[in-house]
């Protein structure tokens, strides 16, 4: 008996789209996206004096390819085609100015309607996959605003106009859902949103511009679902924080198990990323044109941010007291907290210089007596985290403020990067392994943004004070902290080399006096080695080359040792090169 071959939607796409085989992925069905289809121009462009073309944006012709298209690598190729005719619009612009009016307004319009068409797809849920294909083609219609000024003028409206609309049209959908409802797709929207940086801007101008209250209602809302996608971590950390007498034989059939917290901390994480994009564009200055925005205003919508800034601050507060967040999630919580204080100062206008106010609260109550706490933010706060929260406000901290800001100083206090790097430097000594890693990383981040800096800002002490640390751990045992000992001294290089004058052949004495044994030593050495001349090296120190060929007999540090050795005669030849020509 011959068995028939089953029907599928693989098999049938197969025959009758030209889908190559069955292993691609399948096309993604965009028929039931409301999208306008029905605008087209046709423009003749010329990109160079010598070169002529006709340039057709077909809504509906791009509409049909994406429906038609057989598989979905199809269906990208024809969203990197569109997103080609629009670059080309950019490049030819002197040359659609000057066609004729009714050419140049029917044009407008298509681009508008493009503008929708393609947000409208971004952010569908079905499209998720595409998102890194469609956002390009959104940052490309962004631009239009300011490569046609006066079509801006003459029709009266943009396609900031466009992007705003199309923004609340979609934030009155998701807002009006009850949040005691699964949140997961339109989280992963919103998040999609933010991270669409024009749309992040017409937040930002609804709020302080058009005085809606479209930010206040999305700020509340990412907070309620935090709670709730929260309530499994707290629930885990007050089952494992309870009264050791507890009976064993009570009924845990409806306790939290891990995967429910691994689950719980992914879903958080898009959540607070979604707000840390939010603050980050708090400050920033708006180049997006608005024509004719239609959106309900509300002059107390500034007041209402400040209150709705403070209660997601609570809320991540009592994520960072939790023992079950692991570190991605705690070191975003950390983040997505500065942020949240930094703007919460920037919206309640006590003061014009809002970085130095931020710099002296946040100072004050990380480091300092909380004399100068925030008023949302107890001075008691601090003392009753771990360390793992505490580094990762540290950390965030330190990602909130600006370059300048790392010399703020109270006397008789050192400078404020001083009174971090020491703070955080302290915990490198960690008896827990996870936190002693979590506090080399976050210096890693220190250093990074020091080595940036005209000048070594940090003392001579404090410098030293790191390398003894570095060189004790790198002969730890626990390889992911023994190997991450390399890249540190390669920041200490770099920011060393800061100073001018900073005494080479002091460090390298001290690096001499490590143990042969120990690897840290020649990799140590490698590194510093660009900084030394290798002629007046060896000749202060004869026994080195020796002693790096005797080590390369040693199993435990040959590696080492050979590629040291490498160096240093490449160095030699390098030098006697030059001393011949």
């Amino acid at each position: 008996m011959v068995r028939k071959k089953r029907k599928t939607t693989v098999n049938y796409l197969v025959k009758t789209r030209g889908l190559a085989s069955s292993s691609l992925p399948l096309p993604v069905d965009i028929r039931d996206i409301d999208l306008p289809t029905a605008g087209s121009v046709r423009l003749a462009v010329s990109t160079t004096p010598d070169t002529a073309a006709n340039l057709e944006l077909n809504l509906e012709e791009l509409y049909g390819n994406l429906v038609q298209a057989p598989d979905t690598y199809a269906q990208l190729k024809v969203l990197q085609l569109f997103r080609s005719h629009l670059k080309l619009v950019i490049t030819a612009a002197a040359t659609i100015q000057t066609l004729p009016d009714l050419t140049q307004t029917t044009f407008w319009q298509v681009a508008q309607d493009s503008c929708r068409f393609i947000f409208r797809l971004y952010l569908h849920p079905s499209m998720k996959a595409m998102r890194k294909t469609i956002l390009p083609i959104l940052d490309s219609l962004s631009l239009y605003d300011a490569t046609f000024p006066a079509l801006v003028a003459s029709t009266g409206s943009s396609i900031g106009d466009i992007i705003v609309s199309e923004v609340t049209r979609f934030l009155d959908v998701v807002l009006a859902q009850s949040s005691e409802l699964d949140a997961t797709i339109p989280l992963d929207q919103i998040l999609a949103l933010c991270e669409y940086s024009t749309a992040t801007e017409s937040l930002w101008v609804l709020h302080h511009t058009l005085k809606s209250t479209y930010l206040v209602q999305l700020i509340e809302y990412c907070n309620d679902q935090l709670r709730l996608i929260a309530a499994p971590i707290v629930s885990y950390h007050g089952q494992h924080d309870v009264a050791a007498g507890a009976s064993s034989t009570d009924n845990d059939d409806d306790d939290t198990q891990p995967s429910e917290v691994v689950v719980a901390s992914e879903r958080c994480l898009g959540v607070l990323k979604s707000v840390i994009i939010l603050c980050t564009a708090a400050d920033k200055p708006s180049t997006l044109r608005l024509m004719d925005p239609s959106v309900p205003s509300d002059s107390s919508s500034q007041s209402s941010l400040v209150g709705s800034l403070e209660h997601f601050v609570t809320q991540s507060l009592v994520l960072l007291a939790t023992s079950a967040v692991h570190k991605d999630l705690v070191t975003t919580v950390g983040l997505a907290t500065t942020l949240l204080l930094k703007v919460h100062v920037l919206e309640a206008k006590v003061t014009a210089n809002v970085e130095l106010t931020y710099v002296q609260a946040m100072s004050s109550w990380l480091l300092g007596d909380g004399s100068r706490s925030l008023p949302l933010m107890p001075s008691d706060t601090m003392t009753s985290l771990s360390a793992m929260p505490k580094l990762a406000l540290y950390r965030g901290f330190l990602n909130s403020i600006t370059d300048h800001s790392f010399l703020y100083q109270e006397p008789p206090a050192p400078i404020l990067v001083e009174v971090l790097f020491t703070t955080v430097l302290s915990h490198c000594h960690s008896a827990h392994l996870t936190v002693r890693m979590y506090a080399f990383q976050v210096l890693e981040m220190f250093l990074r943004r020091i080595v940036q800096q005209p000048v070594l800002v940090l003392t001579t002490n404090t410098v030293y004070a790191l390398l003894d640390t570095i060189l004790l751990n790198w002969e730890h045992p626990a390889k992911k902290i023994n190997q991450f000992m390399a890249p540190m001294f390669t920041h200490v290089v770099a920011v060393l080399g800061l100073d001018a004058a900073f005494d080479w052949p002091a460090m390298l004495r001290r690096l001499l006096l490590q143990p042969e044994q120990h690897r840290s030593k020649y990799i140590a050495l490698g590194i510093l080695l660009p900084k030394l001349d290798a002629v007046s090296l060896l000749d202060q120190h004869p026994t080195l080359l020796h002693g790096v060929l005797s080590a390369v007999g040693n199993q435990e540090v040959a590696a080492s040792a050979a590629s040291l050795f490498v160096q240093l005669l490449e160095a030699l030849r390098r030098a006697t090169s030059t001393t011949t020509l």
